[in-house]
């Protein structure tokens, strides 16, 4: 991982971390609206990740709106999407990161591919890039995020 993405785990850390839990609420798988049939995969920090049996993998309890319009109006994160774009070596710095997601979309045939929490759409450009021949889209907390990732 990259100094500035390091730099920016622990920023999401450090903010995210340090709430209480009343900051927090649980949410249902977002395919089939419920939560009945999830299996807890793993708790990490401030997360619930889950296996819902429609096959939805998904993060069960999620900062409130008002804590994430908080921390992405402070966060530093659009100066690394910013020293990406200028520098070709910083993106493709991160293409270890997704080497094994892209290969498993490559070998599988994957058809379709929804990015949750984007940001400047690094992995989906690397899909682009290793030839992919997959529909892909990204969705992002971040407006600034999504505005550096259309514009790419």
């Amino acid at each position: 991982m990259s100094k500035p993405h390091k730099q920016f785990e622990n920023e999401v850390d450090r903010f995210f971390g340090s709430l209480p839990d009343s900051a927090f609420e649980s949410v249902v798988c977002a395919l089939c609206n419920t939560d009945e049939h999830s299996i807890l995969m793993f708790r990490k920090k401030t997360m619930e990740v889950r296996h819902c049996l429609c096959g939805l993998v998904f993060n069960a309890r999620q900062a409130k709106q008002q804590y994430l319009d908080a921390f992405y109006s402070k966060s530093k994160a659009m100066t690394v999407w910013a020293d990406m774009k200028k520098s070709p070596e910083a993106f493709y710095s991160q293409r270890d990161k997704y080497e094994w997601a892209v290969n498993h979309i490559t070998n599988n045939n994957v058809l379709t591919v929804l990015d949750i929490g984007c940001g400047a759409g690094v992995f989906l450009n690397l899909l682009k890039l290793e030839g992919a021949d997959v529909k892909a889209k990204g969705i992002d907390q971040n407006k600034d995020a999504v505005e550096a990732a259309r514009a790419q």
